[in-house]
């Protein structure tokens, strides 16, 4: 009697959890084709990494939610796929999938009906899925959005963030200079990667006509004091949070971000190599006045 009521407990739990949020499949793509077939639905995938942010920001505070999972649940076949792990570079080499997180909706038939990325609060989240369903909404191809993106030759958009001191500091402060921009996480492995090659521009142009300008996208605030003071960053480092004027200003959507400013506040380039890519010194070395 005991183990029945035990199992009966255990079958309300398991309910109780699954109205409560999305509920992943742990299926191969190949196999949630088929179900999505069988059971007339789309598939959703979630495009993942273990050391993003905004993807651990969508797992804690938005798949959970029980709005969430009562609208996913009735209309998709759900996989959450780690895109450095099994099919997961296989499946972003098929789509183009670039930043993190990205969500891909999927017909039964393979093709790609509708993505979006970045995080989103669960009521914006919900009116992103259903953009699917409007033609004139689903982007059914994965390249970088550029409409209305700042590019070369306009003023560059204006920010003003406090430093790791505190003190504010804005774009138009540093008129008269070069403004190499880093927008980065602590998070951002690839982020992080960059750092190395940063300090040594930084060293070498220290004496020429431009400042280095790092700015943070980190939502906890002592993550970036601790790492800016451990790995002895140099440079400007700047705090933007979860600020998004920037990040929409230039359509970020993967990190790190290099884009570069000259001294009279114009857009040279919204897309810079990475320090560790040659082109950057090249590009750096021939600009007029540096």
């Amino acid at each position: 009697m005991k183990k029945v009521l035990l199992l009966i407990i255990f079958s309300f739990i398991g309910i109780f959890v699954f109205a409560q949020g999305i509920d992943f499949q742990k299926l191969s793509l190949e196999k949630a084709l088929e179900k999505a077939k069988r059971e007339k639905k789309l598939v959703f995938v979630d495009c993942y990494t273990t050391w993003c942010g905004p993807c651990k920001m969508m797992a804690e505070q938005v798949f959970p939610r029980k709005e969430v999972g009562n609208y996913m649940n009735e209309k998709f076949i759900c996989l959450k796929v780690d895109m450095e792990k099994g099919e997961g570079p296989t499946l972003g080499d098929k789509y183009g999938v670039e930043a993190y997180p990205t969500f891909l909706i999927i017909s039964p038939d393979g093709s790609l009906c509708h993505w979006f990325a970045g995080y989103s609060a669960a009521d914006k989240f919900i009116a992103r899925v259903e953009d699917c369903f409007d033609p004139s909404k689903a982007k059914k191809k994965i390249q970088t959005e550029k409409r209305n993106q700042a590019k070369a030759g306009d003023i560059a958009p204006v920010f003003k963030y406090p430093d790791i001191n505190g003190k504010e500091i804005s774009l138009e402060s540093l008129r008269g200079k070069y403004v190499l921009i880093d927008v980065w996480a602590t998070w951002c492995t690839p982020c992080k990667k960059e750092i190395p090659y940063l300090k040594e521009f930084e060293m070498k142009f220290r004496d020429k006509n431009i400042v280095f300008v790092s700015i943070s996208c980190d939502k906890d605030k002592g993550a970036w004091e601790k790492m800016v003071k451990e790995k002895e960053m140099t440079g400007i480092q700047l705090y933007a949070g979860m600020d998004m004027d920037l990040v929409n200003s230039y359509k970020i959507e993967f990190i790190p971000r290099f884009i570069l400013v000259d001294p009279e506040g114009k857009v040279v380039n919204v897309e810079m190599p990475k320090p560790s890519d040659p082109e950057m010194e090249k590009i750096l070395e021939t600009l007029k006045g540096i």
